[in-house]
């Protein structure tokens, strides 16, 4: 029993663990384009006047991961949706 034991903690301990969950697909890597700047064209106008103007936090960040995937700022996520959608026209 204690070679059973010792076998299976040798074997845990060299099984390696992945803690981070991968990061996902970045927005370069995703094939239509043309849909993302449709979403984005659709969602800036709703985004601008939600919550008194930018203040829905869940449609900033969609907004936010559809062009920056998860590589926008943390808490930064009205930033980014203003920006992308005022400088870049979307809300056009």
């Amino acid at each position: 029993m204690k070679v059973f034991a010792a076998v299976l903690l040798a074997l845990g301990a060299s099984c390696h663990v992945n803690a981070e969950p991968s990061p996902g697909p970045s927005p370069e890597s995703i094939p239509d384009l043309e849909a993302r700047q449709q979403a984005l064209k659709l969602l800036c106008p709703i985004a601008q006047k939600a919550g008194g103007g930018w203040g829905d936090d869940n449609i900033n960040r969609g907004i936010a991961s559809i062009q920056y995937g998860e590589d926008w700022p943390p808490n930064r996520a009205q930033f980014s949706a203003y920006k992308l959608c005022l400088i870049r026209g979307y809300s056009k």
